[in-house]
């Protein structure tokens, strides 16, 4: 028995939980962080809070519970209820992400002082943790730390989606008190979370398709080449994909990649026609886009040239046991 492999199948099964039956869901005006911080009554601006969230990271990684770590994460609460670009660690990561290279090489950099999606993550949990602590003697400055770790934690949907958000919003009326946010204003919270879930949900639905579809050429094509009839359906499923991914541009860069592995897969296995077909798709897209980003990222899938991809199926007897 083959599945998808461990982190993929993970999404996959957290998009099917948690959004139920939605298939046609709503989509959100604006990014997830965007979303989040507006309806959680934070101001936006241009403010940055990326200094902070940088000082945070290293004294936590440090030396967790120490006093400087605690005021270290105090600024970094207060700058995140203040007026600031809550795209801006977004931004910053995506202009350094590669659809051929996905190792995000630049965090390694001694100049890279922000950590991983991963630090992110276990920093908005401990906020949310702390939060209950502070508001035992602080309502108001408990509410600032609930708030600030539900904002952090929709900045790791590049690499987690919802996960995070999920982690530190167990119990939305729970929230809701600690976070001190009306019955209207909880209610428009959830409701971006309940959308961003869905469209998570509609997009992996599809994306499940493609990999099926990719992991066969990848079998098949070791013994009897590549099978045109399967590429072709695999054309439609990409085609069928695309428009899922328009919400997040996590899940686009994601998205991206596996078309790029296709394109590969053409041209190891000296199938030009099928690589000129997928080529014309995602010049298609790359003419419809006006998103900057993106229409980079589609350049880069046409222009840069990789090895054959490998299957994203493992043995079922390799997966840890439960």
């Amino acid at each position: 028995m083959k599945l998808i492999s461990a982190s993929l199948a993970f999404t996959l099964l957290f998009a099917r939980l948690l959004c139920g039956a939605e298939t046609n869901p709503a989509a959100l005006d604006t990014s997830f962080p965007l979303a989040v911080q507006r309806t959680l009554g934070l101001p936006s601006g241009k403010g940055d809070f990326l200094p902070q969230l940088a000082e945070a990271q290293e004294k936590w990684r440090a030396k967790p519970d120490s006093s400087e770590t605690y005021q270290a994460i105090d600024k970094l609460v207060t700058a995140l209820n203040g007026d600031i670009d809550a795209d801006k660690l977004d931004n910053l990561v995506l202009e350094k992400l590669k659809i051929s290279d996905s190792s995000d090489k630049f965090r390694g950099q001694p100049d890279w002082k922000l950590g991983g999606f991963t630090d992110t993550q276990q920093l908005a949990a401990a906020i949310s943790k702390m939060a209950e602590t502070v508001a035992a003697k602080d309502g108001q400055k408990g509410a600032k730390y609930a708030r600030g770790a539900a904002l952090l934690a929709s900045m790791t949907h590049l690499k987690f989606f919802g996960t995070t958000m999920h982690m530190v919003v167990k119990d939305r009326k729970e929230f809701g008190k600690l976070a001190q946010l009306s019955d209207v204003e909880l209610e428009k919270f959830g409701k971006v979370i309940d959308d961003y879930d869905a469209i998570l949900r509609a997009y992996h639905e599809k994306l499940t398709g493609v990999l099926v579809d990719q992991d066969t050429l990848i079998g098949d094509s070791k013994t009897s080449g590549l099978d045109v009839n399967t590429f072709n359906d695999a054309l439609k499923q990409l085609s069928d994909c695309w428009p899922t991914t328009a919400a997040d541009r996590g899940m686009r860069i994601q998205f991206l990649r596996f078309v790029w592995e296709y394109l590969n897969l053409a041209y190891v296995r000296n199938q030009p026609e099928s690589a000129t077909k997928l080529k014309e798709l995602v010049d298609s897209w790359k003419n419809s886009t006006e998103d900057k980003l993106t229409g980079e990222w589609l350049k880069e899938v046409i222009s840069v040239r990789g090895g054959a991809p490998q299957s994203h199926v493992l043995d079922a007897s390799k997966l840890p046991k439960q």
